[in-house]
This record gives C-alpha cells, structure tokens and sequence, in this order.
C-alpha cells in the first residue's frame, strides 16, 4: 500500500470516529495516533485519541476500511 493511499484511509477512518462518537455517544473525540494492523489479511485501523476535554483516559477505536470504514470496536485503556 503506497503513503498516499495509507494517508487517505486515515483521514477517512479518522473523520468516520469523530463523526460515529457525535452521532452515537454525543461525545468530541480526538485521534491523537493511527496504527494498521500487523495482520497482512487485515484491514483494520486502530485509532488512539481521547473524548474533549478528558485528555488522561485513552479511547481506542477499530475500523475496518475495506468495509465502508465499519466501526468494529470502541474501548477504553
């Protein structure tokens, strides 16, 4: 997978969180880091960040962008 397509399923998988976490928990997420899976037959993306103004309690997010960028997991580290 080239940079610029990496680049490209973050930003889409970044603004899918932010606007899933408004829609289903009334919450302001912010991504703060992206990591693929290591799994080659994966297509999922984890996404770290935190909910405004709680900057301390990491939130993780899983998306799977071959499947319409899928929200598959939400939790808390």
């Amino acid at each position: 997978m080239s940079k610029e397509d990496k680049e490209k399923i973050e930003q889409e998988a970044s603004d899918t969180a932010v606007e899933y976490l408004k829609i289903k928990e009334d919450k302001d997420f912010v991504v703060k880091k992206t990591e693929f899976s290591s799994d080659k037959t994966s297509s999922i993306i984890f996404l770290y960040g935190y909910y405004k103004p709680e900057k301390n309690k990491e939130v993780v997010l899983m998306v799977d962008y071959a499947d319409d960028y899928k929200i598959t997991g939400v939790g808390n580290n």
